[in-house]
């Protein structure tokens, strides 16, 4: 019977545990297939990589260990065998864990540990007798004057590392024991501190020696100060000299109380701020001139402002943005709603947390320095804006990438841009990095944080760039073709803010706009519904089947992406497997577990390890096809980032009919097929030639 060229028949032809016809054939179709080819070169690369992640047991992407054991025993059913290889071909983690576990087995089984015959005996004559009286010293074995001389120069080759390991440890166990005890003592300042400013009248009897200057056996020299060495601040007895401590940042109040109030908006821009009582119950709109509380969240919709006032005079303007207003993509398009949470704090005019987009910090008192406390991630650092309308711009974004592995649970990438834009400053990172910042006109000084990277700056720049304006920007600065949508975004803005400012509720407002004929004020719903939470909503845009609505489907995705990217758990809102229970809004929008699984993993960026493969090429043309269009949707839009430079067929609709689909999808196999896709890699940068002396 010819054997079928399956990943478990591969694993077989790699592990060398096949008989010799069955190499020979299993050879001859490798040689002849390019994709056994590529998986053998795969599993290589999986094998020997180093730092790979072991495949969750639970969850959309996980695997239970009794199905890998039954996959390779061969007594897995068979409708749960290509669910098993097609997670492995999907990923390099489980791959890797399928192919080293066939390995390791051939290795246990494949070649048994032969133990000789006189070893055996000898381990059983070391303890003999009374072996479990705890109190029982045990006596020296005396050598066996049977054993020869082949069998003595065995045991001393297996045995003699023990002779010099056993010392050696020994030696590091007493030094690490010595070490821990060291450190566990209190330290000993054997200096003494004399006060010349206190002045001694003179004695007669000065240099004649009494019975208390007589030394005695608890007395020690008195040793002079060493003024490059700190002294010890630790209080000792009687001593009431002041300890200097290095301040420590407290975690934020649980108060809830006033601190301002909300102004509403500078310049005429349009003004639409939400809130939620700490970060609970549903959203509200917020009213110019009243209070301001603590612990509540506030949230600037996108591309809108909201400028709030403090008691102590430190004035916040949160800054939505659409990407219609988007000047450079890389920084801006990962801003959509600004959100922020204030903290009461005595010591400082404003102690405020960054949750995510675009704020503008600015000082309004009449005179003197305001004192800021900035958090944001596990960072809080400490602003002082000197002067009266010294102005700091921070953004803070989050997202993930290809090196981010997602499945196991790891964060997205966050990253701060905290921009002086006028006056001077001084910026305290940590008890150990202050910067004192000053501000040339038309300059700007910025400060980059990043989860992955340490903390860099300052930078000074030489002019102060477009994208930190509060306002919108000019169409002068757009090319001609994007101009007009700048102006109908604009138009849409204060529709808009006229209709939430009639409604009660702002969800109902967006999805009042969200119904408009408009294409732009549709896309403007649907980036304020995610600032507001509402994927359910989101999820019902992107497989909206009217094929007019495509700006509509891609608005959605990428709403969903952003909204994704703000931690490591948000996807389990969408969909969660827990101890054998499914939770999540894709659930409750009827969407199977493989339905819902796939559009987790198409919310997120392909792993790098997944980049170049023509399976992956594949499985998205396939999905293409699906009957989900907001599974096809999202699979379109993969396609098009992963073939930079590739010009792909013009036409494709999600919500088109499934022949067209169909059609489209037949086209994007036949460009894998002719190796078209995927692109071929960027050749490596060259290096400058050497120059010569």
């Amino acid at each position: 019977m010819a054997l079928r060229l399956t990943l478990r028949t591969l694993l077989a032809y790699l592990d060398d545990t096949l008989q010799a016809s069955e190499i020979k054939e299993i050879g001859q179709k490798v040689t002849e297939s390019d994709a056994a080819q590529e998986l053998i070169a795969r599993i290589k690369q999986v094998t020997r990589r180093r730092r790979l992640t072991v495949p969750p047991a639970t969850g959309p992407n996980g695997m239970d260990p009794n199905d890998v054991s039954e996959y390779l025993d061969n007594v897995l059913p068979s409708e749960q065998i290509n669910d098993v290889e097609k997670q492995a071909l999907e990923s390099d983690v489980h791959l890797a864990e399928i192919s080293a576990c066939h390995q390791i087995l051939t290795l246990v089984l494949g070649e048994p540990a032969l133990v000789p015959p006189k070893s055996k005996e000898r381990m059983y004559t070391i303890v003999q007798g009374r072996e479990t009286i705890p109190y029982r010293k045990a006596e020296r074995v005396k050598p066996d004057a049977t054993i020869t001389s082949e069998e003595e120069a065995s045991l001393a080759l297996s045995m003699g590392w023990l002779r010099w390991v056993l010392p050696v440890a020994g030696v590091l166990l007493v030094a690490a024991l010595g070490l821990a005890i060291y450190e566990i003592l209190p330290p000993r300042d054997n200096r003494q501190v004399v006060d010349n400013s206190v002045k001694v009248p003179d004695d007669p009897d000065a240099g004649k020696p009494k019975d208390s200057d007589k030394p005695k056996d608890t007395d020690k020299p008195i040793t002079p100060v060493d003024k490059d060495k700190p002294i010890d601040k630790t209080p000792k007895d009687g001593d009431t000299r002041p300890i200097v401590e290095v301040e420590r940042a407290m975690p934020p109040s649980t108060k809830r109380v006033a601190v301002g109030n909300y102004v509403g908006t500078t310049d005429k821009l349009p003004t639409a701020l939400v809130t939620r009582a700490e970060d609970k119950g549903e959203w509200q709109m917020v009213k110019p001139g009243t209070s301001v509380y603590t612990r509540d969240t506030y949230t600037a919709l996108p591309g809108f402002v909201g400028v709030l006032m403090t008691k102590t005079g430190v004035g916040v303007l949160l800054r939505g943005h659409v990407r219609d207003f988007t000047l450079a993509p890389l920084v801006q398009d990962n801003l959509m709603e600004s959100a922020v949470v204030l903290h009461d704090n005595d010591k400082f005019d404003l102690d405020l947390t960054l949750l995510r987009g675009r704020i503008f910090l600015r000082n309004q008192k009449d005179a003197g320095a305001c004192k800021i406390r900035l958090r944001f991630e596990s960072e809080i650092w400490d602003v002082a804006l000197n002067n009266k309308s010294d102005e700091v711009v921070i953004d803070l974004s989050r997202t993930f990438t290809p090196v981010i592995n997602y499945r196991a649970g790891e964060a997205p990438d966050a990253k701060c841009y905290v921009a002086f834009l006028r006056g001077d400053a001084e910026l305290k990172i940590d008890a150990y990095h202050t910067h004192n910042i000053e501000v040339e006109p038309r300059k700007w000084v910025r400060m980059e944080y990043d989860s992955s990277r340490k903390t860099t700056g300052p930078f000074k720049e030489k002019s102060v760039p477009e994208i930190t304006s509060k306002q919108p920007p000019e169409p002068s600065l757009f090319p001609e073709s994007r101009r007009a949508s700048l102006q109908k975004m604009n138009a849409a803005l204060n529709d808009l803010q006229v209709l939430l400012s009639t409604k009660k509720s702002p969800v109902v407002a967006l999805q009042e706009t969200l119904e408009k004929t408009d294409p732009a004020s549709r896309l403007l719903a649907v980036y304020c519904l995610a600032a507001l939470d509402e994927v359910g909503k989101l999820i019902d845009v992107v497989g909206d089947g009217d094929v007019n609505h495509w700006a509509d489907r891609e608005a959605a995705f990428y709403s969903l992406q952003r909204w994704v990217s703000r931690s490591a758990t948000q996807a389990k809102l969408l969909y969660e497997e827990k101890d054998g229970n499914a939770t999540g809004v894709l659930l409750d929008k009827k969407f199977k577990k493989r339905e819902a699984e796939k559009i987790l993993t198409l919310l997120h960026p392909l792993l790098a390890e997944e980049l170049g493969k023509p399976l992956v090429y594949q499985d998205l043309a396939a999905d293409l096809e699906s009957s989900r269009i907001a599974i096809a949707e999202m699979a379109f839009w993969h396609l098009v980032w992963l073939s930079p430079g590739v010009k792909l067929p013009m036409g494709f609709n999600s919500a088109a009919p499934i022949d067209e689909r169909e059609r489209y999808s037949g086209e994007i196999q036949k460009m894998i097929d002719k190796k078209l896709l995927p692109p071929a890699p960027p050749p490596p940068p060259v290096a400058p030639p050497e120059k010569k002396e």
